[in-house]
């Protein structure tokens, strides 16, 4: 984030593909995106230009991924609460309580359309990159086919795993929503937090 005479890089990352019959049949060649773009914020007022602005975008939709873990334990307790202390003669209470019962019975689906709308948090995670594994086999198409299944994993992560949520944002069209990511059970039982991570689609991690 640039301040005053401080400037930092912002890239942006794409998925290299390379031909079957290009790649080496023996040993998976490792690859970086090669299509990226730098742009730096050399002053304060530099925000107000177009980069600057995808760099905030992204920096307030990740923001609402981390804040979602605090807002939701704080509503499920008063909309509980508020229930109880109304002994369940409130409509307003029960109006309150709403988004939570209806959340509590509905499961969680991907929204592939919505994934596609998170490409300004690549621009604020400015040092995410992919590294491609180059192989003879289409694993894209085994993926959408069903032919095979495979495991992907992403470290570091915390609480929330952001690893996985560029990669989601950064894989192809065809592949968002299609890949869903393993979770603690507990993301799939609490209400409202099942379905604000859900859109990049939820299986148990157990």
């Amino acid at each position: 984030m640039g301040s005053g005479g401080r400037s930092f890089t912002a890239t942006k990352t794409a998925t290299t593909t390379v031909s079957p019959s290009k790649a080496n049949t023996t040993t998976p060649t490792i690859l970086k995106p090669s299509l990226s773009y730098e742009s730096t914020l050399k002053q304060s007022s530099s925000f107000w230009t177009y980069d600057g602005f995808l760099w905030c975008m992204g920096m307030l939709q990740a923001s609402c991924f981390s804040m979602v873990y605090f807002v939701v334990p704080l509503y499920l307790g008063s909309a509980v609460g508020s229930v109880l202390w109304t002994h369940g003669q409130s409509r307003t209470a029960w109006a309150y309580a709403t988004p939570l019962l209806i959340s509590a019975v509905l499961p969680p689906v991907p929204v592939p359309f919505f994934i596609s709308l998170l490409k300004p948090m690549l621009q604020y995670f400015d040092s995410y990159e992919q590294i491609i594994e180059v192989t003879p086999v289409d694993t894209i198409a085994q993926v959408l086919q069903g032919e095979k299944n495979y495991i992907l994993a992403a470290q570091p992560h915390g609480v929330v795993t952001y690893n996985g949520i560029l990669g989601s944002v950064a894989s192809p069209p065809e592949l968002q929503g299609q890949l869903p990511t393993a979770v603690a059970d507990v993301v799939l039982w609490t209400p409202i937090l099942k379905h604000v991570i859900g859109i990049f689609g939820l299986i148990s991690a157990s």
